[in-house]
């Protein structure tokens, strides 16, 4: 089955968690990247503040080429990172198997909640918060056994 994992990372840990994810199963990687770079976390808070929409650069891999995906977002104030809102707008996933997780500090919130209504149409087979010091072996271990249900 052609896996991808596709995610938007600000810190970190998304990313290191998404990298896990790949390897455990096997998958391609693509990151989300806004075209203007957010480089503190005032930059971050500014943006949430004012609910800006974002500019996303072109991926490096098309998701309608993949029959499941592993999406990941950061949780900021509660929500999804603007930067994977504004890319599910831009660039829909329809009819897909997805998975969905996001790693968060203090509360997950809404994030997983929006991301599912996001994602209608498609079959998702699991969801997960990642607290941001999990292991990359907790995301290894959620990977695989979710892509045995696929």
């Amino acid at each position: 089955m052609k896996t991808l994992v596709l995610y938007y990372s600000f810190g970190g840990t998304t990313r290191r968690l998404a990298e896990a994810i790949a390897r455990s199963v096997g998958a391609d990687l693509a990151e989300i990247r806004s075209a203007v770079p957010l480089e503190t976390r005032e930059d971050v808070s500014r943006l949430i503040e004012a609910r800006k929409k974002f500019e996303i650069l072109p991926l490096e891999k098309d998701p309608a080429d993949y029959d499941l995906i592993f999406l990941g977002s950061p949780v900021w104030a509660f929500q999804l990172a603007a930067p994977l809102k504004s890319f599910l707008i831009q660039k829909k996933i329809e009819k897909k198997k997805v998975a969905l997780f996001c790693t968060y500090r203090l509360f997950p919130g809404l994030a997983l909640w929006n991301l599912s209504r996001a994602l209608r149409g498609n079959k998702i087979l699991a969801k997960t918060a990642f607290k941001s010091d999990s292991t990359e072996q907790a995301a290894e271990i959620w990977a695989k056994e979710t892509f045995s249900k696929a």
